[in-house]
């Protein structure tokens, strides 16, 4: 254990002399095919030092409410040593808390009201609510997407079009990805038996590439050539120029109950439940958001940034839980109920799927008996300075007043070796290079990924490289798909596009 976290400190410090020695000489993204390459000023996310933090002075933050352009383009290191740090530590320390900054500043500017006008605290449609719908990007028999407008406003199903309005977010219940946990691990259900339902989000600078190299059906992925390979974000510390690269959201949400006391924790959008084999197939719920992960893919981090945020009620640590001093309520535990009763983080019996369950599931007239009994394994005492910058965010002015004080970062993982900044990563002999922390799980999002209770290991699934490093294209053979499985959602084949494109 102690050479292994050894050879992980040497390794970032190997990385920040060659971080050094590379400045201004990564690969030349303005080149890559697809990319909307509009420069403007990125924000410094550079950490002064954990042990004096002032959320309410951050750089720039006054223009979140102009949404991506509050939005880093890349992480950078802590700049001051953290106090009360052995030197053997404090490499690994600094350059954590670095990134757990940046996760924040992403996380603000994300959230930010998409009209560019009102301050996040007023908690109107947020940016990245406005980008395409994974729905709306890999369409039946693989047809041409529709363009990137602003902001895009989805196309509900024909049985629903009287019921939609802008604004509101379509649940397609009849995807499985929508209420199935990755590697159709299972369905998580909240303490009034309905579905956690997730849905996926690309910004403009993904969309656009798979558009213009006609990835969104199978034909064009068979007939692409060339590397997959996603824009990368820079920015230029001399001038503060950046350019954004490309940006993934997958978010959870709890179907709120109406009148609950609870609502007012969450930020909530409309929404718009479509089960098309349901005697109702469109039913107007209100969302409340419970998870929120990001991927962010920057010139020096070729396997993407990783965040994650939950909010704060989701469930307990497994510490507080074994210890009888969980204190609910939560949105997905039960305090009161022992574990011979409820046992911890099982999948729910089958079916899972909304139209067999007997009798039908219905989010207000017939919820799941079963009810999901969740507790977080870990995480582990490197994530302490997470509290730290969870408690300066949720007592600035900034959110202070908002339901936005209600979500936590958990933590951010990013490629710690210094291959992270080679632009062909499926040419080295690890893809991955070397993930830190090992392992990050969202308890919304990997419930059945996280450490076994039993074992008392993680899964190695539930680190988001290593698992995203195992995404593919419907190529034959297989290739790699740039660290996204977004590509494996494509549908058709439809006729051959008249022009096809290589990023080489």
């Amino acid at each position: 254990m102690i050479r292994d976290k050894l050879t992980t400190v040497l390794s970032l410090a190997m990385l920040l002399m060659c971080a050094t020695a590379r400045a201004g000489q990564g690969p030349d993204v303005t080149k890559k095919t697809g990319a909307t390459r509009t420069q403007f000023i990125c924000p410094d996310s550079q950490l002064l030092s954990i042990d004096s933090i002032d959320a309410n002075s951050v750089n720039n933050i006054e223009s979140v409410g102009q949404g991506v352009r509050g939005l880093p383009c890349k992480a950078s290191i802590e700049k001051n040593k953290p106090k009360n740090t052995s030197p053997r530590e404090m490499l690994s320390t600094r350059l954590q808390d670095g990134f757990d900054y940046y996760s924040w500043l992403t996380f603000i500017a994300l959230n930010s009201p998409a009209d560019g006008v009102h301050p996040i605290a007023s908690d109107n449609g947020t940016f990245w609510e406005t980008w395409k719908q994974l729905p709306d990007v890999m369409l039946p028999g693989g047809e041409k997407p529709a363009p990137w407008s602003n902001p895009n406003i989805p196309t509900p199903p024909a049985e629903c079009a009287s019921k939609f309005k802008p604004g509101m977010m379509i649940i397609h219940m009849e995807m499985e990805e929508t209420y199935n946990e990755p590697f159709k691990s299972g369905p998580l259900f909240d303490q009034n038996g309905n579905y956690a339902v997730f849905v996926i989000f690309l910004n403009q600078q993904m969309f656009q590439y798979i558009v213009d190299n006609s990835l969104y059906n199978i034909k064009g992925q068979r007939d692409f050539s060339g590397e997959i390979n996603f824009p990368s974000g820079t920015r230029d510390d001399n001038t503060g120029n950046g350019t954004l690269g490309a940006v993934m959201v997958k978010a959870s949400w709890k179907i709120l109950k109406p009148g609950a006391s609870e609502n007012a924790t969450f930020h909530a959008i409309d929404g718009l439940l479509y089960m098309p084999q349901s005697a109702e197939p469109c039913r107007l719920v209100k969302l409340g958001l419970i998870g929120f992960h990001v991927g962010h893919k920057t010139d020096d981090r070729q396997q993407w940034i990783w965040t994650t945020f939950e909010h704060d009620r989701n469930v307990p640590s497994s510490q507080e839980a074994d210890s009888r001093k969980a204190k609910g309520p939560y949105n997905f535990y039960n305090p009161d109920c022992l574990p011979d009763s409820c046992p911890v983080n099982e999948t729910p019996p089958r079916p899972w799927e909304p139209d067999k369950q007997r009798p039908a599931w219905d989010p207000f007239l017939h919820p799941s008996t079963f009810k999901s009994q969740i507790v977080r394994m870990g995480p582990s005492p490197i994530f302490k300075d997470a509290g730290v910058l969870n408690t300066a965010f949720h007592e600035s002015k900034w959110l202070q007043r908002t339901v936005w004080k209600n979500y936590d970062l958990i933590t951010t993982q990013w490629p710690s070796d210094p291959c992270a900044s080679d632009p062909h990563p499926d040419q080295l002999p690890d893809a991955t290079c070397a993930p830190f922390p090992t392992f990050l799980a969202n308890t919304t999002l990997e419930t059945f990924s996280q450490q076994d209770k039993e074992a008392g290991t993680p899964i190695a699934t539930s680190s988001c490289i290593a698992c995203h490093n195992n995404a593919t294209t419907h190529h034959q053979p297989a290739t790699r798909s740039d660290f996204t499985y977004i590509l494996e959602k494509a549908q058709g084949p439809v006729d051959k596009p008249q022009v096809q494109r290589s990023s080489k």
